[in-house]
This record gives structure tokens, sequence and C-alpha cells, in this order.
């Protein structure tokens, strides 16, 4: 169903058998449709890249969909906090990326997710601020995406030989930076990720880790 101009999910509660639901690129406006929560089969859910607005439904909601997996709910207008999911056991990739999200990220966000499972997250271009969660740490193979928020702190737990395999290697190539660039330096994808693309430093302070710009200046187009 993506790309279909499609205005309404209505009636979608009505499959209770569908396990992968892809929205994207339609004409969705307004809050959540909840109906979809109502569909506890699902594996796969993307609605990103709609006009979707709002808080997201909180976790208890979330945790009726038991074999959801996979949810993508970039490039909207959501707002408010982040739900922490922690009754998504399954729950390994999780796209939350360009909307408006923002406060803390939350410390038990997919607490339950299995801590030798791949996991993605992507919180990148919302209003996030505060830490990075230190209980992240006990992820074996992590891929983490914060760019474009105001991240305050980064525990140097994060960034240890335990988590070398983290976004594809580059925590072991560069440590911290390849997670998020330090404060007064940037790079158009907010941390490093090869030999070619280190973090630049800045004219000017900064407190916030993982910038993709430097006053006016930036290193090059954004990816998504």
């Amino acid at each position: 169903l993506d790309s279909t101009n499609l205005k309404s999910v209505s009636g979608i509660s009505s499959a209770q058998s569908l396990e992968i639901l892809n929205l994207r690129f339609n004409k969705l406006r307004g809050g959540f449709p909840h109906e979809i929560l109502e569909l506890k089969s699902l594996i796969s859910l993307q609605i990103g890249d709609n006009d979707l607005e709002g808080p997201l439904p909180g976790s208890d909601h979330w945790g009726a969909m038991k074999t959801l997996e996979e949810l993508r709910l970039g490039v909207n207008r959501f707002s408010g906090r982040i739900p922490d999911f922690r009754s998504n056991a399954l729950l390994s990739m999780l796209d939350l990326s360009w909307n408006a999200f923002s406060g803390d990220i939350p410390s038990n966000l997919l607490i339950k997710v299995s801590s030798e499972v791949p996991v993605q997250i992507n919180l990148a271009n919302n209003r996030l601020h505060g830490p990075v969660p230190e209980q992240f740490d006990r992820f074996d193979k992590m891929t983490l995406y914060l760019r474009g928020n105001q991240i305050e702190t980064l525990p140097a737990t994060l960034c240890d030989d335990d988590n070398g395999p983290w976004n594809k290697g580059d925590v072991a190539r560069y440590s911290c930076n390849g997670l998020l660039c330090p404060p007064g330096t940037y790079n158009e994808l907010g941390r490093q990720h090869g030999d070619e693309k280190p973090c630049l430093p800045c004219g000017q302070p900064s407190k916030f880790y993982g910038q993709t710009s430097c006053g006016g200046a930036t290193s090059g187009a954004l990816s998504s």
C-alpha cells in the first residue's frame, strides 16, 4: 500500500492475519492511526513519509503487538516523548527519525530485547536532549543514529572495546566519534564514518554531540 495516495486506513483492524504493513509515501494526516494497534500479528509496520503528527501511543498499547520486529515511523511530524517499548521483546529495528520528538531518550528503551540480537535505533533529527542512555551498553551489536539532536552526554562506556562492532565497526575504529561527533565539531552524518569523513572542528563553542553543521557551514549534503 505504499505510494498509493492513501488518505485513511479505516477498517484495517479487520485484517487480523496481516504480518507486514507498508504505508510509506502516502497522504495520511492527523494523529497516529490507533486502529493499527489492533493488528496483533504484525511483524513489520512502516508508516514513514506521511504527514502524521502528535504523540505516539504509550508503551502499554505497543506491548500488545508481541510479534512486532520492525517499526519505521520516520519523516512525519510526531512529537512528545518517545515510548520505551518496554514490552516489545522482538522489536529490533526502530526508526523514529525526522520527527519532532523531545525530552530524554528513555533509559529502558527496548529493555526486553535480547542483548544478543543486532539492534538498529534511528532517532536522528528530532529535538531530543540529555544523555545517551548508558543502559545501551548491554547490546552486543547496535546501529545507533542520533545526529541532529541536542545530546549533551555520551558515556565513555558506550565507546569501549566491548562495543567495537557498533555502527558497523565504526566504534572500534573511531571510538566515541563513531557514535557522535563531540561538542565543537560537526560532520554531515553527525559522526565519523570512514577516514575521509572525520568530525571537523568548529570555530565556535557548542555543548551538543552529533551536530551536522557549524554555524552556516555544512560538510556536505545530509543523507537520510
